[in-house]
């Protein structure tokens, strides 16, 4: 080593830089391997292919595939002579450790000094990677017992700055530094990378008390959930909040749209990064939020270059999570289907999602909120990426009624007791499996009707009143979808089915509630006149200075299920998304000019005039309510 310098040389160009004062093919060199050689005339030089600054696609190209640095160990005498023949040449520079240390932070590699040393192993600093899998099992590399332990017991961590911007001046984060002069024994902890995170102190057992403002002082949560709450990439008030509420101001303050686009594309790439959280709180958090997004905003170029990354980490939510994460997991995903729309792009993220989403709804140990949602978005998600898929179509179908036809009578006639919660669940897959009849060409229609109108029939018996509403809209769309086809068709028991549907509509039964009765009565008097009058009564849903009619059951079936996905965000996208429009048959969505904005009263105007109205209305009926009032 004292009669040895080292020499490390990278750069785009540096291979044919030597290869001029070599005699051996440079191209030869295989990554890791090295070679003595001479070098412009200096022999004893030893050539080493290993990647020094762990920067790929930028260092000497050695070969068509192979992209790394070439590293020169040189005789001590020989170093100023080849030193000289390498800076003879005008594309050879010299760089200090900077570029080679900003070359390696870049690559994800780490430095000794910063993020190893003496007290902090490879190991303990996310390298990992370096012993490879089956060693790690084997256990028979050097210093194993020492190693293996380290890689749960220590472990280095980051931190991500996120709200305002870090005010100038302010030091950096980092291993052993001093940031603050107060709390040193927490700042002591927290720096000394044994997994002693900062902790929230605990009150006593069934304290509730609260601090100023109402807010709770204390917290009821694990030590593990604590400390993935101070690693967070943002606080638990931000996650609450809305992302487009966020972006806009929130107080209704005027704000640029650019400035509020970014904003608003700021918040979202950090939900997205929120799903890979190890805290279940931030994954569920950063779901709502990105649901409150898709459902209130068209975020189509937005999500075109990050679909994969969003339905990748969709899918480990709806396998990994919890029931509750699995529900909101399965309504993102039925919602990022409609960003997307029926392109490829949408294509693409459902064949990732259409195995997950069947499994869990067809898993009788899942959550049944899980599976209720996940039944609602395979529906969307078919109807919309694959109405032009025949397989994926009949696969989901079929799922879905492995799922609603467990409410379908047994072998004696009598419908099956059901369970807690599957009545809701049998709901939404018979809304999903209706949806996609809507796309079945007549063949298929002819055999669905034959199937499941007789058994849908008994279902009306069905002691939930919502699985009952649920059972004759359904009843009433196949009925329709049959005429459709032909104008004769008619139900074989059809006088049977309007008896049953007379006493759903005039059912007066005081143990059943008043507002179930209530709705009960509305809809299948609605279903009674469709099947016997074919008379459907007609709806209209207005947004903006457009509308639609609601004409038809089915008709109603694909709007209900497009509000039952975007809520209160139907009107926006009914508006501007080209997928609904199409389907709605509304055309390209329409360029309001600067007269017709400038037409439309604010809200506050409106309130005034509401208030005025009001007020002149009360007077008027107060003259007349007056007891001492003369009566003509």
């Amino acid at each position: 080593m004292n009669t040895t310098l080292y020499m490390p040389s990278s750069g785009a160009s540096m291979a044919q830089v030597l290869q001029s004062g070599l005699t051996d093919d440079l191209s030869k060199l295989t990554f890791m391997t090295s070679t003595l050689a001479t070098v412009f005339g200096i022999q004893g030089c030893r050539l080493t292919c290993c990647g020094y600054t762990g920067e790929d696609g930028v260092e000497v190209s050695l070969s068509l595939v192979l992209s790394t640095s070439v590293e020169i160990s040189v005789p001590k005498s020989g170093v100023v002579a080849v030193t000289e023949h390498l800076l003879a040449n005008s594309e050879v520079k010299l760089a200090g450790l900077g570029a080679r240390d900003s070359l390696r932070l870049k690559a994800g590699l780490c430095l000794y000094g910063n993020d190893i040393d003496e007290s902090t192993t490879p190991v303990e600093a996310t390298l990992l990677w370096t012993i490879g899998k089956r060693r790690r099992q084997a256990n028979d590399f050097p210093s194993a017992e020492i190693i293996l332990p380290q890689i749960k017991a220590r472990k280095r961590v980051g931190l991500v700055s996120s709200g305002p911007p870090v005010i100038q001046h302010t030091p950096i984060p980092r291993v052993s530094y001093r940031i603050s002069t107060s709390y040193d024994k927490i700042q002591e902890q927290f720096i000394n990378l044994t997994g002693d995170m900062p902790r929230i102190k605990k009150g006593k057992r069934g304290s509730n008390k609260c601090g100023r403002n109402g807010v709770k002082g204390e917290s009821g949560a694990s030590d593990d959930e604590l400390a993935s709450d101070v690693l967070s990439h943002y606080s638990s008030a931000s996650e609450s909040a809305s992302v487009v509420d966020e972006a806009t101001g929130g107080g209704g303050e005027p704000v640029d749209e650019q400035t509020a686009q970014e904003e608003t594309e700021d918040k979202l790439k950090q939900c997205i990064d929120n799903l890979m959280d190890k805290s279940a709180k931030t994954r569920l958090a950063a779901l709502d939020s990105l649901g409150g997004a898709f459902s209130s905003k068209l975020l189509y170029d937005f999500l075109l270059e990050r679909r994969l990354t969003v339905s990748d980490c969709l899918e480990r939510s709806l396998r990994k999570g919890g029931g509750e994460e699995q529900a909101a997991a399965a309504t993102v995903c039925a919602q990022l289907c409609v960003q997307l729309g029926g392109g490829d792009e949408g294509e693409e993220g459902f064949k990732i999602l259409r195995p997950v989403l069947s499994a869990i709804m067809i898993d009788g140990c899942a959550s049944v909120a899980a599976r209720q949602s996940c039944a609602r978005a395979l529906g969307m998600c078919c109807y919309v990426s694959a109405a032009e898929d025949g397989e994926d179509l009949v696969k989901s179908m079929s799922h879905l009624e492995s799922v609603f036809t467990m409410s379908y009578p047994n072998r004696e006639g009598t419908l099956p007791t059901p369970n807690a919660g599957t009545p809701g669940l049998h709901g939404a897959a018979l809304h999903a499996w209706a949806l996609l009849v809507t796309l079945c060409p007549a063949s298929r229609l002819t055999v669905l009707l034959d199937l499941h109108l007789p058994k849908l029939q008994a279902c009306l018996e069905s002691s939930d009143v919502n699985y009952r509403i649920a059972v004759g809209e359904t009843i009433a769309l196949l009925v329709e979808l049959g005429r459709d086809i032909d104008r004769e068709f008619e139900f074989e028991d059809s006088d049977t089915l309007c008896e049953s549907l007379k006493g759903l509509a005039t059912d007066g039964n005081k143990h059943r509630a008043k507002n179930d009765r209530r709705k009960q009565r509305t809809i299948f008097r609605e279903v009674l006149h469709y099947i016997e009058n074919e008379d459907f009564s007609e709806e209209k849903i207005r947004f903006g200075v457009e509308g639609i009619y609601i004409d038809s059951w089915m008709r109603r079936r694909v709007y209900d299920a497009f509000k039952e996905v975007l809520e209160s965000g139907v009107r926006h996208h009914l508006q501007f998304n080209p997928l609904l429009r199409d389907i709605f048959g509304l055309g390209p969505p329409l360029i309001l000019d600067s007269s017709v904005k400038s037409s439309k009263i604010s809200r506050f105007e409106k309130h005034l005039f509401n208030s005025a109205a009001f007020k002149a209305r009360t007077k008027l009926r107060n003259k007349v309510r007056d007891k001492r009032a003369d009566v003509m």
